[in-house]
């Protein structure tokens, strides 16, 4: 029985069959709630279906200038799909083509890169991905079995733009992941002008032969490029049963090509002489790069340090202001813009009028 079917046969609702042999909702707000994903759902078909058009149209523009309208590069993901809503307005629909993330306010258009297992949770995490020309989204959405409503039943949402990691749900819906091997589709990718620098103030410090990062900066060799470092999340003191690690999220950058990366390193409290390196993202065309662990001679220490009073010690509260005061200006040009269009439609329609 396939997802349609499930639809159909109202499943997915959570409907359960009364004395009289007919369905009820649980409740009416979660039955609203899933029929708004469903409306979600057609949509997105519709605007995948849109999107491969588009997609086809760039290929052959691509043709005469490759360089135009690069596309994304089709990664192999287990099939999964899942729609869920929480209790303040967010929602995923999501599936192997792609789909999208609605939060605190925002439609966010999503494309799966990457599916692994946490044995200790008995969890899938689905990595999520969305690129404009100024910003980039991370997603990791759990998969358990169900959107039920428990406590681990949602997304954790990465936005580089204001360096926030943020936690949604719990949620309730229809989730599942099939065991078998796809293809995430290509699509037509922006030119991406990122404005990079450090989004957090680093505490993660480490220092080897082919990578080095401090407070705010640093550097990987890998593959025969000197990737320049961008410190952009500390996760301190993950647990995982008697494990404990660190996380260092990070923007990578190539010099030469302007290619831009996402990866995440590992520090473990045991192992100071190592650090754990993830798969790497292409932000550009959505290509993995590297195996998914490998090992980096490197030391590595946690540094508590206060932050008041030195020289780089305001570097991430100016640049968070940078990105406000960007904002705002922007929005106040298309302000200015709009008063101006209004005024000389206005001025030509008087005009007209004493013509």
């Amino acid at each position: 029985m396939d997802i349609f079917e499930h639809l159909i046969k109202g499943n997915l609702f959570g409907l359960v069959d009364n004395s009289d042999g007919e369905t009820m909702p649980h409740n009416i707000g979660m039955h609203i709630t899933l029929l708004f994903l469903m409306a979600l759902t057609c949509l997105s078909s519709v605007i995948s279906f849109t999107r491969c058009q588009d997609v086809s149209i760039s290929d052959a523009q691509g043709a005469a200038n490759p360089e135009k309208n690069p596309t994304s590069k089709e990664n192999e993901i287990l099939d999964f799909y899942a729609f869920g809503a929480d209790l303040h307005g967010n929602s995923i629909v999501a599936l192997r083509a792609g789909g999208f993330v609605t939060f605190g306010g925002k439609l966010i258009e999503v494309m799966p890169w990457h599916v692994s297992y946490w044995p200790s949770q008995n969890i899938w995490i689905v990595s999520l991905v969305n690129v404009s020309r100024y910003d980039f989204f991370i997603i990791n959405l759990y998969l358990d079995g169900s959107f039920d409503g428990t406590p681990s039943d949602g997304f954790w949402i990465y936005e580089y733009a204001f360096g926030t990691n943020q936690w949604v749900g719990p949620m309730v819906g229809t989730q599942r992941l099939n065991y078998t091997t796809v293809k995430t589709p290509s699509i037509a990718m922006p030119k991406i002008e990122l404005f990079p620098y450090a989004k957090v103030w680093n505490a993660l410090r480490a220092s080897g032969p082919s990578f080095s990062v401090d407070a705010q900066r640093g550097y990987l060799t890998w593959d025969n490029k000197n990737l320049t470092l961008h410190p952009i999340l500390n996760l301190i003191n993950i647990t995982d049963a008697d494990n404990t690690w660190h996380e260092l999220w990070a923007l990578l950058i190539d010099p030469v090509d302007n290619g831009h990366y996402f990866t995440i390193f590992y520090m473990c409290p045991p192992d100071t002489g190592h650090v754990k390196g993830w798969f790497m993202l292409r932000l550009d065309d959505y290509m993995l790069l590297m195996p998914p662990t490998y090992t980096i001679d490197a030391q590595w220490n946690y540094v508590a340090e206060n932050r008041q009073g030195g020289g780089d010690a305001t570097y991430e509260d100016t640049a968070r202001r940078f990105d406000v005061e960007l904002l705002t200006f922007v929005e106040s040009i298309a302000i200015i813009a709009i008063i101006i269009l209004t005024a000389l439609i206005t001025s030509m329609h008087l005009h007209s009028r004493l013509e």
